[in-house]
């Protein structure tokens, strides 16, 4: 059983054995002997529960996840062009946002809400984020006893005002490893893009697992090329390398369709801290698939 159930089953547990108490409390010597017999029964069925609660928590794996994506906002200010000091960035960002609308993306700013782990990617259906994640986690626990998984999510504390608190959160995603999701039209957005920037955390000596979510399936070639300059300016370089050259299971560029998003979920997140591929099953999958495509074309210079 879920931990989350077993918490719950405690929970109704104690909310009946406290009603059960007062009863006994209110009739004296001149309670109903089932009652009393109810009482000891469901203390019985709690401590149970407790030690299967410290078995199961013992085992769990808990996982950092931060969403690198824009809160309202940051959307709105975006979407105005408000957001741009520099005039290379606004023009980067109108020619982009033309070739968004000329794929029918009009209006991006409902995808992102107050908290960032509510964003809903534009390949989703009205799915957020969060609730992917949490859907993942539940198939990859289901029936398992334990290395379960817990995600905790710091995209808050990742891209925060507060340079304290960001920092720590870098630190620990550092030392611990974690997952970052981007959302490829964030990072137009300069503070976050900075934001990003500052944390150092896109290179290939980090036990971090990146995945660069697009807004329209990777084949369409003019907008990947245009969400590929910026992502390129956020210094993803090795990240870049680990994707194509390492064929890294830990670095996913320009996913462009929610199962493939949901998938990638499933396989990575058991197996956070494991690096690439040998050199044989690099080449096999090279054989098989060909080199990536999609966002990472443009910035690796891959042909095929």
């Amino acid at each position: 059983m879920p931990l989350q159930d077993i918490e719950k089953q405690i929970e109704n547990n104690e909310r009946r054995l406290q009603k059960l108490k007062e009863v006994r409390a209110l009739e004296g010597k001149s309670v109903d002997p089932r009652v009393l017999i109810e009482i000891e029964d469901i203390q019985e069925e709690i401590k149970k529960l407790q030690k299967e609660v410290e078995t199961k928590s013992t085992d769990l794996k808990k996982i950092y996840v931060a969403i690198i994506a824009m809160t309202h906002k940051e959307a709105t200010e975006l979407s105005t062009g408000s957001i741009f000091n520099n005039q290379k960035e606004r023009q980067d960002w109108e020619n982009l946002k033309a070739s968004l609308q000329e794929h029918g993306i009009t209006d991006f700013t409902a995808c992102y809400e107050e908290s960032r782990d509510k964003w809903k990617p534009l390949i989703s259906d009205e799915d957020t984020i969060q609730d992917i994640i949490e859907e993942v986690v539940q198939k990859l626990n289901n029936g398992r006893t334990k290395s379960l998984i817990e995600p905790k999510y710091l995209s808050h504390a990742f891209l925060s005002a507060d340079k304290d608190e960001r920092q720590s959160v870098w630190d620990t995603l550092s030392e611990s490893g974690g997952v970052l999701i981007i959302d490829a039209i964030s990072m137009c957005h300069s503070d976050v893009r900075h934001t990003y920037i500052q944390s150092q955390l896109s290179g290939g000596r980090t036990p971090i697992t990146i995945i660069v979510v697009s807004p329209l399936n990777p084949n369409v070639l003019k907008v990947n090329e245009l969400l590929e300059k910026q992502i390129y300016d956020v210094h993803m370089e090795q990240a870049f390398a680990r994707f194509v050259k390492h064929l890294d299971p830990c670095y996913e560029f320009g996913v462009g369709n929610i199962c493939n998003l949901r998938r990638w979920l499933y396989s990575t997140l058991p197996n956070i801290g494991r690096r690439g591929l040998d050199q044989d099953t690099q080449e096999a999958v090279y054989k098989e698939r060909g080199r990536p495509r999609g966002i990472s074309k443009a910035v690796t210079g891959s042909t095929r």
